[in-house]
């Protein structure tokens, strides 16, 4: 008889979970991922720690499995590298135009700031090694250091003699310059001429300012994740 209720009881779990997924929207469903399992529905319903011990222990996880680092800094080298194609490619659509030309040259200036910045910390991490720093300096002038921080990180690359600091630390540190001297106000200024000058608005425009805005929201999060 206990076995029969038990049954029936999850029985009526299961309907429950099945109902809820016809009707729950798609935002709902993947936050509370208890509808994907009628056991998990029915820890959610009577233990009021289970939902919130699942969110730390995911984070955990994720904090130590290698695929969970090597996503985040490989997605953020990604849009660095492509922030600052995209800025490139906007300053000569600027720089094209009398009346644009101005803002060609601020977002010229945003790029170079922190070009300066990161050979400052190439120059902390390196200044006991020349041919160590010269290569970090021709990656920070070519635009491809996040990259080559990314592969250090994802590489699991253990601190030299000659650095300061570790790879991880060094890839948080130029991602939090490229934050503060190109991807905010670099978005702001490239949103600022789109209202000011409707002319201005194209496909490649309006995608810079989204680049810069998702560069900037996932090197904050990351950062603070870290």
């Amino acid at each position: 008889m206990r076995r029969e209720s038990e049954t029936s009881y999850m029985g009526q779990v299961w309907c429950d979970a099945q109902f809820c997924s016809q009707y729950v929207t798609l935002p709902q469903l993947v936050r509370v991922p208890a509808f994907l399992s009628p056991l998990l529905l029915f820890f959610t319903r009577f233990a009021l720690f289970f939902r919130p011990m699942l969110n730390v222990v995911a984070k955990r996880l994720l904090e130590e499995v290698s695929w969970g680092l090597k996503m985040r800094v490989t997605m953020g080298a990604g849009l660095s590298i492509l922030d600052l194609a995209t800025d490139i490619f906007v300053i000569v659509g600027y720089m094209g135009k009398e009346e644009t030309k101005g803002y060609g040259w601020s977002l010229l200036w945003m790029i170079m700031a922190s070009m300066v910045l990161q050979l400052l910390v190439v120059f902390v991490q390196n200044r006991k090694k020349p041919w160590a720093m010269a290569k970090e300096v021709l990656n920070v002038l070519t635009g491809l250091k996040p990259g080559f921080d990314c592969a250090r990180v994802c590489l699991g690359r253990e601190m030299e003699d000659h650095h300061v600091f570790d790879a991880k630390v060094e890839l948080v540190a130029t991602k939090g310059v490229e934050m503060v001297c190109e991807s905010i106000p670099g978005a702001l200024l490239q949103l600022y001429v789109l209202l000011k000058q409707s002319d201005t608005v194209t496909r490649a425009t309006v995608g810079s300012v989204i680049v810069s805005a998702m560069t900037t929201g996932f090197s904050s999060a990351s950062m603070s994740f870290e």
